[in-house]
């Protein structure tokens, strides 16, 4: 299949395994160059080896989208690199599992950084330079649990997604 992404920069935050390293896998297809970028050093360099090894332009970068500072790397390094941003696909997310009566305000705020305001970062962060491109597309993955329960030990988790798809 062809979608007319060949050459353009494809940005996949929580790219080193699961549903990112698949959109990265798909995107390289394509022939998108990719930046992917995870906390997890073993798991984003093996992930980096096999979108290479598939003939793919990768930058792999070990870095937490939580921190403002690893936001601007991922930004600098990725123009540095590539020289545009085209594509971002916020994917990052996890989730603290526990009965809603269990769970304290540390919790819900590490999950809210992780599962949405990490992706509210990165595309204020992404967002001027597709401004001066003139184009960009920006992807924001969610869960159907931010739509409809996800059991009594998601609570954390529903809410952040639900206000994902809000965005």
């Amino acid at each position: 299949m062809d979608l007319g992404l060949k050459g353009k920069v494809a940005v996949i935050t929580g790219g080193s395994k699961g549903i990112g390293k698949g959109i990265a896998k798909a995107l390289a297809s394509e022939g998108c160059r990719v930046v992917i970028c995870a906390r997890g050093q073993e798991a984003l360099e093996a992930a980096g080896k096999e979108l290479k090894n598939s003939g793919a332009e990768v930058l792999a970068l070990p870095l937490d989208v939580t921190r403002k500072a690893d936001v601007v790397r991922l930004r600098e390094e990725t123009l540095k690199t590539f020289g545009q941003v085209d594509i971002l696909v916020n994917n990052v997310g996890g989730n603290k599992r526990g009965k809603f009566a269990d769970t304290t305000d540390q919790d819900w705020r590490d999950i809210i950084d992780l599962n949405l305001l990490s992706h509210a970062e990165v595309s204020r962060a992404i967002i001027p330079e597709m401004q001066k491109q003139g184009s960009g597309t920006i992807v924001f993955i969610s869960s159907i649990f931010g739509r409809e329960s996800g059991g009594p030990t998601l609570s954390i988790y529903n809410a952040t997604k639900s206000a994902l798809i809000s965005m």
